[in-house]
């Protein structure tokens, strides 16, 4: 089980963070990207979460709410508000940002327009690792640094693989 801090300022206070955009047609493009982002930001909670070995229920008693309004966060049904995300992140060791999409995967979102809302898959023990070494450079520069370097990398795999033949067996390996 992990551990919260339950010192910090606003933690326990509940508040209601359901509401809509009352002033916006709700068919609105911009209605449909806060969508998305508030879906992001649910699953980084939730990445972050289990990454601390901390329950859901862990969680809802730190902040003062049930433990189905945090599942309703983490899967975006529910949007929640800055100060409450704002304590989130401290009980759960992180910047703020750690919960925002880099520009460039707000440009990917907007491509793309499909944010995933299933269940995190399975990680190999390497992806594991990497997501522990990444998480272990203390700057959120740097680590957007490193984010974007993985994102290059794989677009530019991507390529190489749409342009070779992959029933002729293309492995990735440059031939010798």
């Amino acid at each position: 089980m992990g551990r919260l801090p339950s010192d910090l300022p606003g933690a326990g206070e509940h508040q209601s963070d359901d509401h809509e955009y009352p002033e916006m047609d709700q068919g609105d493009d911009l209605v449909r990207r806060a969508r998305r982002i508030e879906r992001y930001v649910g699953q980084r909670i939730r990445a972050r979460r289990t990454e601390r070995g901390v329950t859901q229920q862990e969680l809802a008693r730190a902040l003062g709410i049930s433990y189905q309004q945090v599942q309703k966060y983490e899967n975006g049904s529910n949007r929640i508000s800055a100060g409450r995300l704002y304590v989130v992140a401290r009980l759960l060791g992180v910047d703020l940002s750690y919960f925002f999409p880099s520009a460039e995967d707000l440009a990917l979102m907007e491509e793309d327009e499909h944010v995933p809302t299933e269940p995190l898959p399975e990680f190999s023990e390497d992806a594991v690792q990497v997501a522990k070494d990444l998480m272990a450079v203390p700057s959120p520069q740097i680590r957007g640094s490193v984010r974007a370097l993985l994102r290059a990398l794989k677009r530019e795999v991507s390529q190489v693989h749409a342009s070779s033949d992959v029933s002729n067996g293309w492995s990735g390996e440059e031939d010798s």
